[in-house]
């Protein structure tokens, strides 16, 4: 069955890495927009991670959306202006749709 498009209420901008070469010859990664596409929004209880002995909040959310070919767990996604790194993709149905579970993670706390 497909995704409700009227429950999509937010347009996201999925990013994916690209790397050039700076002047001292070193790899540099930036990103830039791989598509923009109306999904929904579900956010996860908020969590606690502890990384380097440095304790940072993470916030786990789930996209969902109408399926879009090409999307790995390489990418992100910006919503907001919060930019939130892809965990895990799934399929539904036979490509009707795509559920995104992805994180984002304040190490200001």
């Amino acid at each position: 069955m497909p995704e409700n498009i009227g429950r999509m209420d937010r347009l996201i901008t999925i990013e994916q890495p690209t790397f050039t070469q700076n002047a001292t010859g070193d790899r540099a990664q930036s990103w830039s927009e791989f598509a923009k596409v109306w999904a929904r929004y579900v956010q996860l209880p908020r969590g606690e991670a502890v990384t380097a002995d440095q304790r940072v909040a993470v916030k786990d959310v789930r996209y969902r959306m109408r399926y879009t070919p090409g999307v790995t767990e390489l990418m992100r996604i910006v919503d907001g202006g919060r930019e939130y790194y892809i965990n895990r993709i799934e399929e539904v149905g036979r490509r009707e749709s795509m559920v995104i579970h992805a994180e984002w993670r304040d190490s200001n706390t």
